[in-house]
């Protein structure tokens, strides 16, 4: 490798470098919300592979209430928690069927699927 080679080669190492470094200053760093002492209580009911999974529900609250739910018992199918398993995919449905089972907008959907279904092209 002759001498320009190695300094283009040199220079774009410490311009990759620099950049890599600027990425990673420039990220926010979130502190995760701490759990109220019924929370904390509540996630360490379940079984240490449970925990960081019930954290994340509390954590997270209702916007990601159904993944995380499903996580969880997803999780604890795998590790044969039945139980625990049926309880929080129970628990994931339900706030689905509450969340579109009345609502005007899901009913707009659902009229708007049977309609293309039928439709004849």
């Amino acid at each position: 490798m002759n001498s320009k080679n190695r300094l283009r080669m040199t220079s774009f190492i410490a311009s990759s470098f620099c950049l890599v470094l600027y990425g990673c200053g420039s990220t926010p760093v979130s502190k995760p919300i701490q759990l109220q002492a019924n929370e904390q209580a509540a996630v360490e009911q379940h079984p240490d592979y449970l925990r960081p999974l019930f954290q994340s529900l509390y954590q997270e609250g209702q916007r990601n209430a159904v993944l995380n739910r499903l996580e969880i018992g997803a999780s604890a199918f795998f590790n044969g928690d039945i139980e625990i398993a049926r309880t929080n995919f129970d628990e994931a449905l339900s706030f689905i069927e509450s969340t579109f089972a009345n609502n005007e907008n899901a009913l707009k959907a659902r009229s708007l699927w049977h309609e293309e279904r039928m439709k004849i092209i």
